[in-house]
């Protein structure tokens, strides 16, 4: 029996169970010790061998199932295919093509990477940072190397000296350019990283606690350089599979260490949310996904069509509501590369560029600032 056909057409009677049974036993069900047809277990029983399922050229494995004492054995069945099922949604979907994946040595990354190895058409490059955080960092080092080993793939390691004072995000700056130099240095496609719904959702939470924007609900998400094809999965589900797989990973100490804002949220807030809360939160973020993506076509449209273009024409800026020229100078620095501003840079680039007179020189972020015309607003950017 054909497990994908089971999963998207098949319907959890007794005939379908009992074809599991043969499959999990590899014999009969009529023969099966202490099965009968329908799959009523009427003795202890022990299934030593599994199926050895393909999914989109990925095999399957699973641990044996075991059953010390008399059980229903169709209801158990039912469990397990259900088990399948969640697994087999949980596959991610790449397109064939060069990637480096970032692998940490945690639960989310090794799943990841266990998800893709293997896949055809896919050209992967193990990439593991060590931050030089922690004091037993160089133990995730060792892990990652050795599933490297196993798997047969390339890996590229750096260590860092940030040291055990450094915020989380200059953890994360130094990272990825070290991801973005060995994606350039192998000519890949994208970075690949584990990012997964706990992630989003603890994102969402930290940057409204900031004092975010509308894009900081939806900060965490793909772009064409990053791919995250697990943010729809959550943490549970992950350990779920990285324990019915039998894969090792490490936990990271500074993951309780609830000094980081993130922590804080993961351990006191989120882990407060029942399902129906998280699903909510989720769906939140969604719409909020789809309404950003709307909105910046809007507003690419406006920037487009003013007069300035590519500067902003100064008039057509001063007469704008100030929430609408907020969101048009924004999009207008990012279109410029610019990305590196907070909330508070953007209130006092509206402000300035509205009031100050012609001739004014107003300083961005990174070496760029905004020169004041009578007719426009211009970027200049200055050589260092």
């Amino acid at each position: 029996m054909d497990f994908k056909q089971v999963v998207d057409e098949g319907e959890l009677n007794d005939f379908v169970l009992v074809k599991f049974m043969e499959i999990l036993c590899q014999e009969p069900a009529g023969h099966c010790q202490g099965v009968a047809v329908l799959g009523v277990c009427l003795v202890p029983v022990e299934i030593c061998r599994m199926p050895h399922a393909t999914l989109d050229g990925v095999e399957l494995e699973y641990k044996p199932l075991k059953f010390k004492e008399p059980v229903d054995i169709r209801f158990s069945l039912q469990l397990y295919v259900f088990h399948l099922v969640e697994l087999y949604s949980m596959q991610v979907d790449i397109e064939p093509g060069n990637y480096v994946v970032a692998v940490s040595g945690g639960v989310d990354s090794v799943v990841l990477l266990d998800m893709l190895r293997g896949r055809p058409g896919l050209e992967l490059v193990i990439a593991h940072y060590d931050h030089g955080i922690r004091s037993d960092s160089a133990q995730d080092r060792l892990l990652v190397e050795r599933l490297a080993q196993s798997y047969k793939l390339p890996f590229v390691y750096e260590e860092g000296r940030l040291g055990p004072g450094a915020s989380e995000a200059t953890a994360r700056q130094a990272r990825y350019a070290f991801l973005e130099r060995v994606r350039q240095e192998h000519n890949a496609v994208a970075i690949i990283t584990a990012h997964q719904q706990d992630d989003v959702l603890e994102t969402a939470i930290l940057n409204i606690l900031r004092g975010t924007g509308r894009k900081g609900l939806t900060s965490l998400a793909s772009t064409p350089h990053i791919l995250r094809p697990m943010l729809d999965i959550p943490k549970q589900q992950l350990i779920a599979y990285a324990r019915s797989r039998g894969l090792q990973w490490r936990e990271d100490s500074t993951n309780t260490d609830e000094r980081y804002l993130r922590n804080y949220i993961r351990h006191r807030l989120l882990s407060r949310f029942d399902e129906a809360a998280r699903a909510q939160l989720a769906a939140i973020v969604e719409r909020m996904r789809l309404l950003n993506k709307e909105i910046d076509v809007q507003i690419l449209a406006l920037l487009q069509a003013q007069p300035g273009v590519p500067d902003i024409g100064r008039r057509w800026f001063i007469q704008l509501p100030h929430a609408v020229a907020k969101e048009l100078l924004a999009s207008w620095l990012r279109g410029h590369g610019i990305r590196n501003f907070d909330t508070k840079t953007l209130e006092r680039l509206t402000v300035a560029g509205k009031t100050l007179r012609p001739g004014a020189v107003i300083d961005v972020v990174g070496g760029v600032s905004i020169r004041v015309g009578a007719d426009k607003l211009a970027l200049i950017h200055h050589e260092r």
